[in-house]
């Protein structure tokens, strides 16, 4: 028998913790990305004294893992009922523009990046001579990032 919660004597999982999260999760809660591009993350973080226990545990990709630490994203505890065969975890990330539990409600989507209706279509590039756009060092490139109606 493998121990699955080690509480606060060590940070990082098990190898008994990463399969258990693997076959619980089966990919990142929040794009679905496949297990070879997850990583296990603290709910409750470690910092704030949470355990490293297989409950305050799930499977993140580093994208969805760098935007839940950087852009408000939460971890909400999956609905009862409402895990399916694509969404096993017992927890789903909540971004800010979301409610707890999924769905959107009206006018809260982010502006879209789409062609604006009528006029011309938008540049596709930078004029020449002009400096590339600035951004804070810790924050990467925006990624193209799928609709996520959990």
């Amino acid at each position: 028998d493998e121990i699955l919660n080690v509480g606060r004597r060590r940070r990082d999982p098990t190898l008994a913790q990463l399969d258990a999260l693997a076959a619980r999760d089966r990919h990142c809660i929040g794009c679905q990305a496949s297990l070879d591009r997850c990583q296990a993350h603290h709910i409750l973080h470690w910092a704030d004294g949470g355990p490293t226990d297989l409950a305050n545990l799930v499977l993140l990709c580093a994208n969805c893992h760098f935007h839940l630490h950087h852009h408000q994203w939460a971890i909400t505890p999956t609905p009862a009922g409402q895990r399916t065969e694509t969404h096993p975890s017992p927890y789903r990330i909540t971004k800010p523009w979301q409610p707890p539990g999924g769905g959107k409600p009206p006018g809260a989507d982010p502006p879209s990046r789409g062609r604006p209706s009528g006029g011309d279509p938008p540049s596709r590039g930078r004029p020449s001579g002009a400096d590339p756009p600035s951004r804070p060092p810790d924050q990467p490139p925006p990624p193209v990032q799928p609709t996520l109606d959990l």
